[in-house]
């Protein structure tokens, strides 16, 4: 994972740690995964994080959406916007 900031902004390059925009759900996570227990606890830290600070995130393998902003909803996490690069 790559994280890119300034004093305003951050982007947030996570790789496969959630490579699709049907990935934002806490417990999807990818099938080949060999630690998926750690897997689920990054993405709690990491997209818990993004939400409170507004991150940019990047996403590897979609085919539609480059990247995303994500916010917390009543019962997961959601996608709040979605940002062409």
């Amino acid at each position: 994972m790559v994280k890119i900031q300034d004093s305003a902004k951050t982007l947030f390059y996570c790789s496969d740690l959630m490579p699709t925009a049907a990935h934002v759900p806490l417990p999807y996570i990818m099938g080949y995964d060999l630690y998926p227990l750690t897997t689920l606890e990054e993405k709690r830290r990491y997209l818990s994080q993004a939400c409170d600070e507004n991150w940019l995130i990047v996403l590897e393998h979609d085919a539609e959406v480059d990247a995303i902003r994500i916010e917390k909803g009543d019962k997961r996490l959601e996608i709040r916007e979605t940002v062409a690069i």
